[in-house]
């Protein structure tokens, strides 16, 4: 999905509206959101940003195979790792026995020995909904790289999801204890053009659990090879794909 340009008017900051209303009409094939990054990630040169995840969950995730860092190891030509959490870094680098993994705050500087790397893509999965201040930190991050790395790829958690709706209605809010910040697709837009990342592509993944008539439906189309499609809202992920 692009935002048409009167939409990216009011991304860039150029319009105003303190009712802007945005259909999502677009409907998007069933995707993970692990599968998609392993595909764009494929055969290239990998910088991720994050790379250990939250540390209690790494040994679980690498059992049940979804860890991301492990994945894009698999596919990348090269996959380097960078995050902030020292003991995080220092359990995959000692106990997994992972190289090229370093302890940095990239938006402070690279580590020395990264300095004259180059990346095709750098991933950062799961991770803005956690930054302070999300602009400052991709702002940051795009001086820091914008000489060495070609592609960055983005995903958080879809705030348009019909699960947030959910918990509306049961007045409940079930959410990771250290996000803090929600993204819609306007709001991720928003947030990537103000830091300098203006050439942008949406996608979505991970569908959450259907009304049992969609479902229904859902099942009837896999027995005739039919790809289900849904809309926006379907999905607890949001993929952004910008370029340096």
């Amino acid at each position: 999905m692009k935002f048409s340009p009167l939409i990216v008017s009011y991304l860039n900051g150029n319009k105003f509206s303190n009712a802007l209303q945005i259909p999502y009409k677009e409907v998007y094939e069933e995707k993970n959101r692990l599968e998609i990054l392993v595909e764009l990630c494929r055969d290239k040169r990998v910088l991720h940003i994050g790379c250990a995840d939250h540390l209690p969950l790494i040994n679980k995730k690498i059992e049940q195979g979804k860890w991301l860092h492990a994945l894009l190891c698999e596919v990348a030509t090269e996959c380097t790792g960078i995050d902030i959490n020292t003991e995080a870094v220092e359990f995959m680098t000692r106990e997994l026995k992972l190289k090229d993994i370093y302890h940095a705050d990239i938006t402070q500087a690279l580590p020395e020995k990264l300095i004259d790397r180059q990346w095709d893509v750098v991933v950062m999965g799961e991770i803005l909904e956690h930054i302070d201040n999300p602009v400052h930190f991709l702002q940051q991050l795009k001086h820091q790289l914008q000489p060495q790395a070609s592609e960055l790829i983005i995903t958080v958690p879809n705030s348009f999801n019909r699960l947030f709706k959910n918990d509306i209605q049961r007045n409940t809010e079930d959410i990771n204890s250290d996000h803090m910040y929600h993204f819609t697709p306007y709001t991720l837009g928003r947030v990537m053009y103000k830091s300098g990342f203006t050439s942008l592509e949406l996608l979505v993944a991970d569908r959450v659990a259907l009304p049992y008539p969609m479902k229904l439906t859902n099942r009837f189309k896999k027995i005739f090879g039919i790809n289900s499609q849904y809309s926006t809202k379907y999905f607890a992920t949001l993929i952004a794909i910008s370029h340096f």
